[in-house]
């Protein structure tokens, strides 16, 4: 998904860091598409009405500390791959990195689908990325095994936590 620049109090963002792009991981071709939920939060009734942020036809709340975090997302999920992702919930994965005190993980949720088209292998939806105090643990696995298994149609061998 590609956004134009926005006006959010007063304030000119752009998003252009958040371009779809392919990266190769275990020698598979991953597309990755960062979602509207990696700047924006779920709306609450009461959130400022300047903030208001459509994707698509649901409503989202700008959120000025996600789209800081989301500025180095790219980078973050390029290093991650050469290391574990987490089971989530839902057919989710997670990936999680420490940030500085006192902000505490970065937790990327993101979907992997199968592709059989010519230029990639595997899609990357990224649904969300947001600072949480604690992750709870969860059964994890090396990112290229299961980049591998979506590929190939097989299940994620998950390790115990």
């Amino acid at each position: 998904m590609n956004w134009e620049k926005r006006t959010f109090r007063g304030v000119e963002y752009t998003f252009d860091h958040l371009r779809p792009f392919t990266m190769v991981v275990g020698g598979l071709r991953v597309r990755v598409k960062p979602g509207a939920h990696v700047f924006c939060k779920e709306s609450q009734q009461g959130d400022p009405q300047d903030l208001k942020f459509m994707d698509g036809n649901t409503e989202r709340t700008f959120c000025p500390v996600r789209y800081g975090l989301s500025q180095t997302l790219g980078q973050t999920i390029i290093a991650a791959s050469n290391g574990y992702v987490y089971e989530g919930k839902h057919r989710k994965f997670l990936l999680k990195q420490s940030l500085p005190a006192p902000q505490g993980i970065y937790l990327i949720a993101f979907e992997l689908w199968r592709n059989k088209g010519p230029h990639w292998d595997v899609t990357m939806q990224l649904n969300s990325a947001h600072n949480r105090p604690h992750v709870a643990k969860a059964r994890f696995v090396r990112f290229s095994d299961a980049v591998a298994a979506v590929a190939n149609g097989n299940n994620v061998g998950w390790i115990k936590k």
